[in-house]
């Protein structure tokens, strides 16, 4: 009996816990949706050269759980063609102009863009990109420790540099190098 008691007690208690964390979670998606997805294209952007065309499109969040966010999505095609494919995309909580200083050519074949904290470079004219994201690269990574790329500069021999500014937190590394166009970057 007494056993039987204690084990009532603790069942109850479980579900007490559970509940206290779980609730918000639950009811948020209940009221809210899942949030996601893409929605309406709320802008759009093109750069090119003689060897490939890169586009931003902005999409408002489609099922947004609280405040939309918007999607911004870099794609690339063949100069001369019309065959988009994704390269990377980053969300922002704030609807920004396309910063149209994010997208360079340093040749036909080489470019990079930039946005957030995700880079990506090309040397072979679009047809392959490297992604570089701050989430994933920035050695001791945590969640609260957003860090953003304040610049980039790579000059027409590949060697160059990109500056991050943290968000919120202190990030170990605020530096990169690259000998390859940025297709690899190294902390400084």
């Amino acid at each position: 009996m007494k056993r039987r008691r204690i084990l009532v007690i603790a069942s109850i208690g479980l579900v007490l816990v559970l509940a206290f964390f779980l609730a918000p979670v639950v009811l948020t998606r209940l009221i809210f949706g899942s949030g996601g997805g893409r929605g309406r294209v709320m802008d759009n952007w093109e750069a090119h050269n003689n060897g490939f065309k890169v586009r931003v499109i902005v999409y408002e969040e489609k099922d947004p759980v609280t405040l939309h966010r918007f999607n911004y999505v870099f794609q690339t095609s063949p100069a001369g063609a019309n065959d988009w494919r994704e390269v990377m995309d980053t969300w922002m909580d704030d609807d920004i102009p396309i910063p149209h200083d994010s997208i360079r050519f340093l040749s036909d074949n080489v470019g990079y863009i930039s946005m957030d904290e995700i880079f990506a470079a090309t040397t072979d004219g679009g047809r392959s990109w490297s992604v570089w994201d701050a989430k994933k690269e920035v050695p001791n990574w945590q969640w609260c420790n957003q860090a953003f790329i304040k610049e980039v500069h790579i000059a027409s021999d590949g060697k160059g540099g990109m500056l991050l500014s943290p968000g919120f937190n202190q990030i170990p590394v605020t530096k990169f190098n690259t000998k390859d166009f940025g297709m690899n970057w190294n902390p400084k």
